[in-house]
């Protein structure tokens, strides 16, 4: 009833998140991950193709989850902004209790500001990547052509916060990822918008980097995340 495909198609993972105990009865929340066997096994001979070795396939979010977040008494919502959706994550004591897909992301902003200012793709792309939502740049209109379609997207962030908050625990910041994180001045808007903390995530925190922090630009280090929270499950 969880998984939209037949059983016989899909390959299964779970997870304990957390066990409690009420009135004498013990009770299990689980993390089910599912995927298509087709996608799995696609994914396995390309990673084979190019002479590797495949360990282990797990969901971005909980690789991102790994290395962005200390294993701590905090809840966190992760949001990872890629080209075509919006995943985002809460994190509580160190383990994933919520996942949600928001079917909007990157590429739907370059469209939105495509198309409000008249511009080619390519340049649209280059202008959202340079000025994003910062309103001293360009009179604000570049901001002011990505607000609606992120407005969509905070929308959603409100409704999971929300969901959470009604079993009486509260998030506490909010940590960002993927391409959609760089975007100038996207953690002030969140801020504002949502109330809460906002930090663009550093997946290096929790590792000895050898010095190459310094060669990756702020801006640049979320992209690295899943790299690094796959390194850090030791594959």
């Amino acid at each position: 009833q969880y998984v939209p495909f037949p059983l016989s198609e899909v390959a299964l993972s779970l997870e304990i998140v957390r066990k409690t105990r009420e009135n004498g009865k013990e009770s299990i929340d689980l993390l089910l991950a599912a995927a298509p066997k087709s996608l799995v096994e696609k994914t396995m001979n390309i990673l084979k193709m190019a002479g590797l070795i495949p360990v282990s396939i797990e969901m971005e979010i909980i690789s991102m989850a790994r290395s962005l977040i200390a294993p701590n008494h905090e809840q966190v919502l992760l949001v990872d902004f890629g080209a075509k959706a919006t995943d985002l994550a809460i994190v509580e004591n160190g383990a994933i209790v919520f996942v949600y897909s928001i079917p909007t992301g990157g590429e739907a902003l370059t469209r939105a500001l495509s198309l409000e200012l008249g511009l080619e793709l390519s340049q649209s792309e280059a202008y959202k990547k340079s000025y994003g939502i910062d309103p001293e740049k360009l009179e604000g209109r570049v901001g002011a052509a990505l607000e609606p379609t992120l407005t969509t997207i905070v929308s959603e962030l409100k409704k999971a916060i929300q969901f959470y908050q009604e079993g009486g625990k509260n998030i506490q910041r909010v940590i960002l990822s993927g391409g959609g994180a760089a975007l100038p001045e996207i953690n002030t808007f969140l801020a504002k918008e949502l109330n809460l903390e906002v930090q663009v995530g550093n997946p290096f925190i929790q590792i000895n980097d050898n010095g190459l922090l310094g060669k990756i630009p702020p801006y640049e280090r979320a992209l690295y995340s899943v790299a690094v929270g796959l390194a850090m499950k030791e594959i």
